[in-house]
């Protein structure tokens, strides 16, 4: 239970962060998405459980109601995400933080991409595919370059445990 609020608490920051401070983030009026920051790292670096998915799938909600678009978009595309990203938690476990920030532009891209195509499909005004993927690529980037300190303090993080448990690979 610990462990839900603790996401619960990092989803409610990514978010207000997102909400508050996006015209200061945007680069270009591209910002990076925290909220699939948090969604990918609560997926990649906790237990091995299906309930991360579940976990991602919040993610997503609090993504949709951020969005003003149809509730359902982001928490299939969180989900999906999470489980691709449950399927590559053993490679990605084993890299070194600039390793896990390149792996996670693909992750986001994909995200994006899932979003505005659904998006498109239900009939959500907004930019054109033609338009809005190359965005969702560049979101992507800057998404990734934002996420290497994270990936930093939790590879921290996880070697200070190894050190105190006597296992580090030192």
């Amino acid at each position: 239970m610990p462990n839900v609020l603790l996401l619960l608490v990092l989803t409610y920051l990514a978010a207000v962060i997102e909400t508050a401070g996006a015209d200061v983030i945007a680069v270009y009026r591209a910002a990076p998405s925290l909220l699939a920051i948090t969604a990918i790292g609560w997926t990649v670096m906790g237990s091995s459980t299906p309930w991360r998915i579940a976990h991602a799938a919040v993610v997503g909600l609090v993504f949709d109601l951020n969005g003003g678009g149809h509730a359902g978009i982001g928490i299939a595309a969180f989900a999906l995400t999470a489980f691709v990203a449950m399927r590559l938690r053993p490679w990605f476990r084993r890299q070194e933080p600039v390793a896990q920030a390149v792996a996670t532009a693909p992750l986001v891209a994909a995200l994006m991409i899932v979003v505005v195509l659904g998006n498109a499909i239900v009939g959500e005004p907004g930019a054109p595919p033609s338009v809005a993927v190359p965005r969702a690529t560049v979101i992507a980037l800057y998404t990734s370059a934002v996420s290497l300190p994270l990936w930093m303090l939790l590879d921290w993080v996880r070697e200070s445990g190894r050190l105190r448990a006597g296992t580090s690979a030192l």
